[in-house]
C-alpha cells in the first residue's frame, strides 16, 4: 500500500493489508542494506494496518536525510519500497 507522505519530514506512515491473521515484519534499511529499524514484528489480525516511522534508528537517534528502503514480509508476500527523508 505504500508510505505517506513520501518524501517526508518528520514522520511517514507505512500501510499494509493482511487477508488473514498472521505474522508481519516491517523493517527499514539504508541504501547500503544496513538495518536501521524494525517498525513491527509480530502477529496481527486481518485487515489494514499502519505503522509510523519517525526517521529514527533502533536506538531512537535521528537518521540523516536520504533514501531509505522499507521491507514488508508476511506469509506469502514480500516487498521492498523506497522512501525519502528530508530534514
Amino acid at each position: 500500500m505504500g508510505n505517506r507522505p513520501n518524501p517526508f519530514n518528520p514522520a511517514t506512515e507505512v500501510a499494509f493489508e493482511l487477508a488473514g491473521a498472521g505474522k508481519a515484519r516491517i523493517t527499514v534499511f539504508d541504501v547500503r542494506g544496513r538495518l536501521v529499524a524494525v517498525l513491527f514484528d509480530g502477529q496481527t489480525t486481518a485487515g489494514i494496518h499502519r505503522v509510523t516511522w519517525k526517521g529514527e534508528d533502533s536506538r531512537g537517534r535521528d537518521v540523516s536525510s536520504g533514501i531509505y528502503l522499507y521491507r514488508i514480509e508476511t506469509p506469502g508476500f514480500e516487498a521492498t519500497k523506497k522512501m525519502t527523508l528530508l530534514r
